[in-house]
């Protein structure tokens, strides 16, 4: 059973055993759920991914999420005066993931490699709405886990040299630059051993 499937159970069907089961008190009718959420429609449900990230001025934000006509995530803006969504971008393919540096000044967004979710990573221009590569490889994921101060170094996890260990790496945003900053004995996913 996959993890999404154990989730919609636990969310949804061990409430209604335990409301059908053990929360009675002395009646012998049993409720029946009247309304019920199938998968399909639970798939559906607006939930961004990741975090919603505040643009410059503060009137808009943006974020990662599927409509319900929507084949794969895209970026969209949230003007939060009118509530409304608009694509920002849309890169033809999932988008995993949205940062923004500790500067406050650049945005990184993470685009699924061939519908495989070994994403890479891509500098997102918001004057053009245009992403740049930045690092990872094909058949591999990498994500930014965290920025320096100034905003100049990005942390990246990425397991393109050992497809069983994540390595951290710094990359050096204005030069482009990469550093290996772990051995690869242990694992980082996420920043973490």
């Amino acid at each position: 059973m996959s993890r999404t499937r154990k989730l919609f159970c636990g969310i949804f069907i061990l409430p209604l055993l335990a409301a059908n089961l053990g929360c009675q008190s002395g009646s012998k009718e049993v409720s029946t759920p009247t309304d019920v959420v199938t998968f399909a429609e639970y798939q559906k449900i607006l939930t961004p991914r990741g975090s919603i990230t505040p643009l410059p001025g503060g009137k808009e934000s943006l974020l990662i999420l599927s409509l319900p006509q929507d084949k794969y995530p895209k970026l969209y803006t949230l003007n939060h005066e009118t509530k409304e969504f608009t694509v920002r971008y849309d890169a033809g393919r999932a988008i995993g993931g949205l940062m923004r540096d500790r500067a406050e000044r650049n945005y990184y967004i993470s685009l699924d490699n061939n519908g495989d979710e070994n994403y890479q990573i891509y500098a997102f221009d918001l004057n053009t709405n245009q992403p740049k590569k930045l690092f990872g490889y094909d058949g591999f994921k990498s994500y930014i886990f965290e920025f320096s101060y100034e905003g100049e170094t990005a942390f990246i996890a990425s397991n393109h040299e050992n497809k069983a260990a994540f390595k951290v790496y710094s990359l050096h945003l204005p030069s482009g630059k990469i550093e290996t900053l772990t051995d690869g004995k242990i694992t980082f996913y996420g920043g973490l051993a």
